[in-house]
């Protein structure tokens, strides 16, 4: 916990110290890299609005180094102790971990000093899925008083919830929601004619599912009822039976004294329920209907019980489509002052995947990191491939052989800091339009799966760049022939 300092202290005189500990650098302008990144950061301090971040990449390329550099600007040697806390994999990355030091961590205030803390998670996708999304909680609900750093070197291991994170445009009432008008019609007469079922919301983050049940929620009860009519579990919260057996068992078996109608439960993430705590609340489901509607929201449909399926009505919750996430970040845009331009906005649908969080926590990003948020800029905040730079990939891939291809996609990715699974990605729309026979576009993309696939479970960027090249140099053979 803020040790680093400390160290600092003894390390220069110390002759027996690791050189790789010795020459760390300490300051953000004794990096030697990543000049863009550098700069955004220092950017965001200078404004003091640094967001969480999620530093990905390679081992060795200075993501720690950075966020130390970062936290040595923010903070005084004596501060450090009290304001920031360092996990990393020598520490426990399970659930326990998250509900324990860090939630406690999180959750108090500064005293001698104002503005945010600073939790630093190193190796982060060595932690469980369970406690990526009982963090995920957290890192909302202390957003005022505490930021929170990810280190990590596969970014696809860690939860695409973690990814983004905007909480002040979330909608509060059922009008402000942007999509999926036929389920909120439908909830709204539910409500209306006071017969609410239970519900199962389900589909991929930031498509509007908590937002939705929490607007349900404010339309049934007033601010005051809100702390004993509704109950809200989520996975920062303990997810096994003993949960179900007692707070959702009492707070369900007890009758709402000052107002009349049925109780709220809503149990986020429930798809990281044991099988055991899901048959249990099938039960409880059966026996407090009368008085209790749960809400049961999950990303994988797949992952509920079919006998808890089969107790409530289902409404799966689509990615946004482009006409829906347009006009909402032309309003955030216009409410905050940022110039974005109609390539910009562009290049955030297309990075986002549908997902209204990462869009928004993209504008963000990049709105701070510079003055115009266009195409280019969206993609650099990103650390994302230009297309410049994939159209280069691509032509060197159908034009140049082995040796050239190979190291003229190497130096890009030294010099950009690019990784070969955001390269694949970006490839994807360009394969379709290589005049290649379609058997030869198949074995293609097939290859590339294969590799993003074996990039995903660890293997070496230098031999699957190697692959991919190799792909594509016996596609152009067979072509000739």
């Amino acid at each position: 916990m803020g040790t680093a300092d400390a160290m600092d202290c003894t390390a220069a005189d110390n002759p027996n110290i690791h050189w790789v500990e010795k020459y760390r650098p300490k300051q953000l302008d004794q990096l030697i890299s990543h000049h863009n990144i550098i700069s955004t950061l220092s950017k965001f301090m200078a404004e003091k609005r640094l967001p969480h971040l999620l530093l990905y990449g390679p081992p060795g390329t200075g993501k720690t180094s950075t966020i130390l550099s970062c936290a040595r600007q923010l903070y005084s040697p004596q501060q450090m102790s009290s304001m920031v806390l360092e996990l990393n994999a020598s520490d426990e990355r399970g659930i326990d971990v998250v509900r324990g030091p860090i939630l406690n961590f999180a959750s108090t205030k500064a005293v001698f000093k104002s503005g945010f803390k600073l939790i630093i998670l190193d190796e982060c996708d060595a932690m469980t899925n369970d406690a990526q999304n009982a963090l995920r909680r957290i890192m909302e609900k202390f957003s005022t008083n505490t930021r929170f750093c990810l280190i990590c070197n596969y970014l696809s291991k860690i939860i695409p919830a973690l990814q983004s994170r905007v909480e002040k445009y979330r909608p509060k009432q059922l009008d402000q929601l942007i999509s999926h008008h036929n389920i909120i019609s439908t909830l709204s007469k539910f409500m209306a004619e006071k017969r609410l079922p239970h519900l199962l919301l389900y589909g991929p983050p930031g498509t509007g599912k908590t937002s939705t049940i929490l607007s349900c929620a404010r339309q049934l009860y007033s601010p005051q009822q809100m702390s004993s009519m509704v109950l809200e579990l989520n996975a920062s919260d303990e997810r096994g039976i003993d949960v179900v057996r007692g707070p959702i068992l009492n707070f369900a078996s007890t009758k709402a004294v000052f107002k009349s109608g049925f109780k709220l439960i809503i149990l986020d993430e429930c798809d990281a329920m044991t099988n055991d705590a899901q048959n249990a609340l099938r039960r409880i489901m059966e026996k407090f209907s009368t008085n209790t509607r749960f809400c049961l929201i999950c990303n994988y449909l797949s992952k509920i019980i079919p006998a808890l399926q089969s107790r409530c009505t289902r409404f799966r919750f689509a990615p946004l489509n482009s006409t829906q996430i347009i006009p909402r970040v032309e309003y955030i845009a216009k409410q905050e002052s940022v110039n974005v331009t109609t390539d910009g906005i562009k290049a955030l649908i297309d990075l986002s995947d549908g997902d209204m969080r990462k869009v928004l926590n993209v504008l963000q990003s990049t709105s701070a990191a510079f003055d115009v948020v266009d195409e280019r800029n969206v993609y650099l905040c990103c650390g994302r491939p230009l297309k410049e730079d994939i159209e280069h990939i691509i032509s060197l891939l159908l034009n140049e052989k082995f040796s050239t291809i190979y190291e003229g996609i190497m130096e890009m990715k030294r010099e950009k800091g690019l990784a070969l699974q955001d390269i694949l990605k970006q490839m994807l729309p360009y394969v379709d339009r290589i005049h290649f026979p379609t058997y030869l576009k198949i074995e293609v993309l097939e290859k590339m799966a294969d590799i993003e696939y074996q990039l995903s479970s660890g293997g070496n960027e230098k031999l699957q760049l190697a692959a991919l090249v190799a792909a594509f140099q016996t596609a152009r053979d067979v072509s000739k022939k």
